[in-house]
């Protein structure tokens, strides 16, 4: 199914909220950051400030936070990236299921949200809540060298940095089970160069694992 995320845009000097339904559309306000930002004291460059957005998720009974991750974005330096499930399942469904969404907040401002639509997700974050897929880095964290960002439910989600933000490039929950990575087993890294490798299930004892080649998780 598809993807929310929301964006802004500044028309008349006015900030206006957008949803729109994109696959794997990235979690980032529209207008990109100046690349000119310098910082008060001696003129040094500092990180590039994203545009906010309203955050009309926190507080409203609708999502539950999960989790919370400081993260070092290669272009836009220190942010933060919060976690967030929504069960769409009856009353009494065990486990519940639904959809998970992340946030992306820079100096405390809310600059991006997407989640996924239908899923069905049992819990959503960085955090395992079955036991796959399962992440295991050199640090054990949830980001790789490359600055990729790991989340868990109903499979793996990527969020990969971009020049204005994190983009899951469609590997948020899915209502049908078509996400690239949902039968992902396991994300580690090589013990050498660090270089990750997300290894998926194809079917009974059969495997394929992708490897981060060319800005991109690619089979093989």
């Amino acid at each position: 199914m598809g993807r929310k995320t929301t964006m802004t845009t500044t028309a008349a000097a006015a900030l206006t909220l957008m949803i729109a339904p994109f696959a794997g559309s990235p979690a980032v306000a529209a207008s990109a950051p100046s690349p000119h930002c310098v910082s008060e004291a001696g003129g040094a460059p500092a990180s590039p400030q994203l545009p906010g957005i309203p955050d009309t998720w926190t507080g409203q009974g609708v999502w539950n936070q999960t989790g919370s991750l400081q993260v070092d974005h290669p272009r836009l330096g220190p942010l933060e990236i919060r976690t967030y499930f929504q069960a769409t399942s009856g009353p009494g469904s065990a486990p519940s299921t639904g959809d998970g969404a992340y946030a992306v907040y820079q100096d405390g401002r809310a600059v991006g949200f997407a989640s996924s639509e239908g899923g069905q997700a049992v819990g959503f974050g960085p955090d395992q809540v079955q036991p796959v897929p399962e992440i295991d880095l050199p640090d054990g964290g949830n980001v790789d060298i490359h600055g990729n960002v790991y989340l868990v439910g109903d499979g793996l989600t990527v969020l990969t940095p971009t020049e204005s933000g994190y983009d899951s490039r469609g590997t948020l929950p899915s209502s049908d089970g078509s996400a690239p990575f949902a039968q992902a087993q396991l994300v580690d890294a090589d013990p050498e160069s660090g270089e990750p490798r997300i290894r998926v299930q194809d079917g009974p004892g059969e495997f394929t694992d992708y490897r981060w080649v060319d800005g991109e998780f690619q089979a093989g």
